[in-house]
């Protein structure tokens, strides 16, 4: 047994020689779907599988595959260079996918996301299938001067650029016919503030920095959509746990009109009947209703008539 083992042992060392002897500087070594040239690039064939383990980068970044943390199963964990302070760094990203694309003829995406339920979800289950969940989370006690944000997304035509429609964010939602659904909202802004008195709480902040003043200006623009029904409500505001606001709708700044409405004669709330009719309060000048403003903090009210007392209604 031990001549049979030092036999095979050169037998292999022989047979490794030959093959390094006979193959030239410039060959490629092709096992199987994988193909390794001399350069030491690595070439997998459309068909077959390569398996590998855990990574670990040079840097001592890891990809791993997937595992059980807690409750939680994860497919695929990368773990980038934690971050230190280095007085030639400006800021750090965890991960970065450089992207120059362009066709003159398709569409592309930068980052496709898709997720599909493959299995029926029971009476049990525990919460809301997302494609995308991003989180910032924070416990240190940083500068005054630190700011934090879940997402930052921008859009730039640069100078010199041409496009058509310029959009920062789209989010779509699509109940299609035949599909059940109860609510269904095309954006959701939840805010929870119990922290230690903040200056400013706001649901959603518009910032208009427009400096051209070219088109039409619009804070917030609602379109109606393509099909013919009645909505209910334009803007509608509510309060719920016996929360309460203390003012509806607040004007500060210059604002030229409160309401503007384009037609006279009814469509858009508002009839003055081009001076046609003329309305007059029939009964007494009692009003049978009122509604309070606030202007430059003094309250004031504008009285409202129900049909009964308003001729030509």
């Amino acid at each position: 047994m031990k001549n049979t083992l030092i036999r095979f042992s050169a037998a292999v060392g022989m047979l490794a020689m030959v093959v390094f002897l006979a193959a030239p500087a410039s060959a490629a070594l092709t096992l199987g779907a994988l193909t390794i040239t001399s350069d030491g690039n690595l070439t997998l064939a459309d068909s077959g599988t390569f398996t590998v383990p855990d990574m670990t980068l040079s840097d001592t970044s890891t990809i791993a595959a997937g595992s059980v943390s807690g409750t939680t199963l994860r497919s695929i964990v990368i773990t980038p260079l934690t971050s230190t302070t280095t007085a030639s760094i400006s800021y750090h990203e965890a991960l970065k996918v450089p992207m120059t694309f362009g066709d003159a003829d398709h569409r592309t995406y930068g980052l496709a996301l898709s997720g599909s339920r493959d299995g029926a979800a029971a009476a049990s289950f525990d919460g809301t299938d997302t494609t995308l969940d991003i989180r910032m989370s924070n416990g240190e006690a940083n500068h005054a001067d630190y700011d934090m944000q879940g997402m930052y997304i921008k859009t730039q035509n640069s100078n010199g650029g041409t496009a058509g429609s310029i959009t920062g964010a789209k989010v779509e939602v699509d109940s299609r016919s035949g599909s059940t659904g109860t609510t269904i909202h095309g954006l959701d802004v939840y805010v929870s503030q119990d922290s230690s008195t903040p200056t400013e709480v706001a649901g959603i902040r518009i910032y208009d920095d427009n400096q051209d003043g070219t088109g039409t200006n619009y804070g917030i623009l609602m379109d109606g959509g393509y099909t013919g029904i009645a909505r209910e409500y334009g803007i509608y505001l509510n309060s719920v746990a016996g929360s309460s606001w203390t003012n509806g709708i607040t004007f500060d700044g210059t604002v030229t009109n409160v309401l503007d409405f384009a037609e006279a004669d009814g469509t858009n709330g508002a009839d003055t009947d081009a001076g046609v009719d003329q309305y007059a309060i029939t009964g007494s000048t009692t009003a049978d209703g009122l509604i309070q403003v606030d202007i430059a903090g003094t309250a004031y009210y504008i009285p409202v008539f129900d049909a009964g007392s308003v001729t030509n209604e």
